[in-house]
């Protein structure tokens, strides 16, 4: 901190104290928001790249765009899932809860195979 009567001011006036408590379910549940909306914003970039590879006359592409639209639908299922889960938890308190990233995390994981076997298809 500052020295002088300006560090002494931002000391008493700017400086907010929360109780640990609070701090910390609101810290959790910014960290679910921040990772619900990642996830959200892959699913709905899959799901574009799927709709426009089945509009076009690519070869392939109309299966390739319904698989990554499909891919795209489910992540956003997941995130949802996930985001509702850990909720919960955390309203009952307890530590690690919603699915652990596992269930987004594997589907996340399937949409990026998907998407490198459309590559090497196409």
């Amino acid at each position: 901190m500052e020295r002088g009567p300006f560090g002494i001011a931002w000391r008493r006036l700017a400086v907010v104290r929360v109780d640990a408590a609070v701090g910390t379910m609101a810290r959790d549940h910014l960290a679910n928001e921040r990772t619900f909306l990642a996830l959200l914003r892959t699913a709905i970039i899959l799901s574009g790249v799927g709709v426009s590879l089945h509009l076009s006359a690519v070869r392939r592409g109309t299966v390739v765009g319904v698989a990554l639209t499909a891919a795209g639908v489910g992540l956003a299922a997941a995130a949802a899932g996930s985001y509702y889960a850990s909720a919960a938890a955390r309203e009952r308190e307890e530590v690690g809860g919603g699915w652990g990233g596992w269930g987004a995390g594997a589907l996340l994981a399937a949409a990026a195979l998907g998407v490198t076997a459309c590559l090497i298809l196409l």
